[in-house]
């Protein structure tokens, strides 16, 4: 009797086997993308909706280690049962500063978070932002906050540019 198609399957990318064995691991592969041109660095969770039946999440503007712990106790929270919705607070993520989730509009999915996009298999999936405030305690979103947390931790709940209209 013949089989159609190989024997044995194409080896898998090497960066997707990583994505998908900490998924299976952990519940999730938490993606750095590095600073560049000026654009701020980023963070984000692949998997949690498929896993976890919660939205993924992103953080901007932080550095690795620190958005890696951050995005970790987000999935801490998820395997203890907390869910967090649009405009939820928690304190305690970042040296017990506060942290407040925002939905991120669906028109910035597949620029930020391609990995999401391929592993759903499309343009909309539930994601968080953690916004933080800068160090002198102000939100993004404050009249008060500078030009530097705004530019350096930008609002993705919002549509963006193209999307507006």
């Amino acid at each position: 009797m013949e089989a159609s198609g190989p024997a044995n399957p194409p080896p898998m990318d090497p960066q997707l086997k990583v994505v998908v064995d900490d998924i299976r691991k952990y519940g999730c592969h938490i993606l750095h993308v590095v600073e560049e041109d000026g654009q701020p660095p980023y963070s984000y969770t692949i998997g949690l909706n498929r896993t976890r039946s919660a939205p993924d999440a992103a953080v901007i503007g932080l550095k690795k280690d620190t958005a890696h712990a951050l995005l970790n106790g987000y999935r801490n929270q998820l395997v203890l049962g907390r869910r967090y919705r649009n405009g939820d607070r928690a304190e305690g993520y970042i040296d017990g500063t506060a942290v407040e989730f925002r939905t991120i509009h669906p028109g910035h999915l597949p620029t930020w978070f391609g990995w999401n996009t391929a592993l759903y298999r499309r343009d909309w999936f539930p994601m968080l932002q953690l916004l933080y405030p800068g160090s002198d305690g102000s939100w993004p979103w404050e009249p008060q906050a500078s030009a530097f947390l705004r530019r350096w931790q930008p609002m993705l709940d919002r549509a963006p540019p193209s999307a507006a209209g």
